[in-house]
């Protein structure tokens, strides 16, 4: 066993000292490796004309399929936006329709006036006015019989009854109450002042005179019975203008204040609500029959009724703030302002 063991190894020793290389002398230097020599490249072969084709078929092939992904994706957003908007619309719409259904059940309607039966005591409200006279009449009626008498009166008595036509023929209250604000500013100052010729004069094309004073009924009437004389004199661009004047000889300063004051104190002249009272003699019958047509329900009544009931349906399953509800308590509130 031993002899066929160290054959081997020295068949593997052999073998290491042949892959060693060359040998050499112990007193030579090492000799440097020979340099190899870099191998030659082979020159890359031009590409044939159906090669080339079949490169620039494939290129086209690519740009075509890069086209079609950008077309897809333009398509794709196109379609997004057309939704996105088409989704929006319909809210919109949804928006609307609620405002609408809100304003149609809450929205002011035009009160709408219906003729009473005529087996009714009173057949219309009616006003009488005092101070005017006449048989009872309609609030509009009333109202234009009270302007025609208090513009008569002024014959007579044009300061007093200006005063009169002021609070009586002008509206709304706040634009009143304005106007003989500034007609007593203008007094006040005239008899607290009255060496001062610039408070005895107004420019009647002054902006504040002109909304304020004159464009109400009655005023020039009153400025009239105060005293006041129109008179052309230079105003402040030094052109010819109309000023209301309080003349210089005029020293009757109590009548001024008296005006004043009887203008702040005057209320309206208003029609009272005409009652109809009716004596009966004990001897005279009542009659307590109905007419036959009092409990039929027209086909007109019966579907306001439904139409009033749905209404009714209606708001009460909307969500209503408390703004609402209190705007709908004052409107019941006011419904029925007179009782026949």
């Amino acid at each position: 066993m031993s002899a066929i063991k160290d054959f081997f190894k020295k068949k593997k020793t052999e073998a290491k000292f042949k892959l060693a290389g060359g040998g050499h002398k112990l007193g030579e230097t090492s000799a440097a490796p020979a340099p190899r020599k870099p191998a030659k490249q082979q020159e890359r072969a031009h590409p044939s004309q159906s090669s080339q084709q079949a490169g620039a078929a494939a290129l086209n092939r690519f740009a075509g399929q890069d086209q079609k992904d950008a077309d897809f994706q333009k398509a794709r957003q196109k379609a997004l936006i057309k939704e996105k908007a088409r989704k929006e619309l319909e809210k919109e719409q949804k928006i609307e329709q609620e405002i609408a259904k809100i304003k149609e059940v809450y929205g002011e309607k035009e009160d709408v006036e219906v003729e009473g039966p005529s087996h009714l005591a009173a057949q219309g409200v009616y006003f009488v006015s005092e101070l005017v006279g006449g048989e009872p009449a309609s609030r509009e009626v009333m109202k234009q019989r009270i302007k025609d008498f208090l513009y008569a009166q002024l014959e007579g008595e044009m300061g007093l009854t200006a005063v009169l036509i002021i609070h009586t023929c002008n509206s709304p209250r706040d634009r009143v109450e304005l106007c003989v604000e500034t007609l007593s500013k203008y007094i006040d100052n005239i008899v607290n002042n009255p060496a001062e010729p610039k408070f005895r004069k107004i420019r009647r094309s002054n902006k504040a005179f002109k909304e304020r004073v004159a464009a109400l009924e009655g005023t020039q009437e009153f400025l009239e019975g105060c005293g006041f004389q129109v008179r052309q004199m230079e105003g402040p661009d030094g052109q010819m203008e109309d000023f209301w004047v309080f003349p210089e000889e005029n020293t009757d300063f109590e009548s001024l204040a008296a005006m004043r004051d009887t203008l702040k104190g005057a209320e309206p002249v208003s029609a009272e609500l005409d009652r109809g009272l009716i004596v009966i003699p004990p001897q005279q019958k009542m009659q307590r029959e109905l007419p036959s047509d009092f409990f039929s329900i027209s086909k007109e009544e019966l579907k306001a009724e439904q139409t009033h009931k749905k209404e009714m349906l209606e708001r009460e399953s909307m969500l209503r703030t408390k703004a609402m509800r209190e705007k709908e308590e004052a409107k019941a509130r006011r419904k029925y302002k007179f009782c026949l």
